[in-house]
């Protein structure tokens, strides 16, 4: 049984005075807003593709399902990750997107758990 989701998507919608997109992390200068990017919520469905794979296309939707199982097991090392799995990536890409000329792979995000502190045995 599908299990499709409403949501809403939020979309960059341009910028409020026209300029280069900007968002401070930290305080802005005086007198500047923090961000002058302006979101385009849309209410959405994300449909459950699952048993409808082969319906799913770059052409259709946007993204595609690929079964290629990776040599990269842990993604815990940035080197393995960039020298291994980012090659695979690339090769996968050009052989699933016929007009791929070039693949250019700029950035990833190790994520783990890290806990905040360390509270000492009391005991």
């Amino acid at each position: 049984m599908p299990r499709d989701v409403e949501t809403t998507l939020n979309y960059y919608a341009g910028t409020s005075d026209g300029d280069a997109p900007y968002n401070y992390i930290s305080s802005p200068p005086a007198g500047k807003p923090r961000s002058n990017i302006e979101i385009a919520s849309v209410p959405s469905v994300i449909h459950d593709a699952r048993g409808k794979e082969d319906q799913v296309g770059l052409d259709v939707t946007g993204f595609a399902f690929i079964q290629s199982p990776s040599k990269e097991k842990l993604f815990e090392d940035d080197k393995a990750i960039r020298e291994g799995y980012y090659k695979e990536v690339e090769e996968l890409i050009k052989r699933e997107v016929k007009d791929a000329k070039r693949v250019f792979i700029f950035d990833h995000t190790i994520r783990s758990v890290v806990p905040l502190f360390h509270t000492a045995d009391m005991s």
